[in-house]
């Protein structure tokens, strides 16, 4: 007889033992998941929360929450569990998988709602913002040129069986975006002109964005339209984007 799988149950933080682009606003959830990951080929393969994270009006993003390491975790076969397979027997809660569902119960998530299965997400609707990640003891910690952020739940808007939740109250027009956008983009170029590549020019209006406190569902949706696969905003600018790069025409 096969050996039953044991999952991890997250529905209550305290299953957690203590131990050592930029997209945010309002977003749907879709696909929720365990599976391995490998920071885009960067890195060793660990196992990790997954899930497609929609903006309206915007296209969607894979977010991924670190969990463990491979020699204790892995995903279930169907990708909705995460079981042990090793000697640790809780969730480190200094993963960025906790702070997401400490985040998510910290919003009002039903207590109970959650066990094992992170199927039980889809298509929940969230207020997401982007906080200071907390550094982790005993890693060691790369060179940055910016601040480590974490993704996470500040507000939930629809659960995920509830239709008639909270919908958002933002009606911001594409031109609206496309205005702020363009004004932002001009003035960090008058500063710099030089330019900036794509995601450097999109990180440096994000933080801009975020100093001016405009609304976070306008900021995503003008990184959107900035560092989006579309690229018909960039080329049309009052600027010149070439080779990945917008500077001064």
């Amino acid at each position: 007889m096969a050996k039953e799988e044991k999952a991890v149950n997250f529905g209550e933080t305290e299953d957690f033992e203590v131990g050592g682009g930029l997209i945010q606003g309002e977003l749907t959830w879709h696909n929720p998941r365990f599976e391995m990951f490998n920071y885009g080929g960067k890195g060793p393969s660990i196992p990790a929360f997954a899930v497609e994270l929609e903006p309206e009006g915007g296209e969607e993003v894979t977010q991924y929450y670190s969990i463990g390491n491979s020699e204790d975790w892995s995903p279930s076969k169907d990708g909705k569990k995460i079981v042990k397979i090793g000697k640790a027997d809780k969730l480190s809660s200094s993963s960025n998988f906790f702070q997401l569902i400490k985040s998510l119960k910290d919003a009002g998530w039903p207590k109970g709602k959650a066990t094992d299965d992170v199927s039980v997400y889809d298509g929940m609707k969230c207020n997401m913002a982007r906080v200071s990640q907390p550094e982790r003891k005993g890693l060691q910690q790369a060179a940055r040129k910016y601040e480590a952020t974490i993704l996470l739940v500040d507000k939930i808007l629809i659960l995920p069986w509830d239709k008639k939740g909270a919908k958002s109250t933002t009606k911001e027009s594409n031109e609206d975006i496309s205005e702020m956008a363009t004004s932002t983009i001009i003035e960090l170029l008058s500063e710099s002109p030089d330019g900036y590549n794509k995601m450097k020019l999109t990180q440096a209006v994000f933080k801009k964005l975020q100093k001016d406190k405009v609304d976070q569902t306008k900021i995503n949706r003008v990184v959107q339209m900035i560092g989006g696969k579309d690229e018909s905003f960039l080329e049309s600018g009052p600027w010149k984007f070439e080779d990945g790069k917008v500077s001064m025409g």
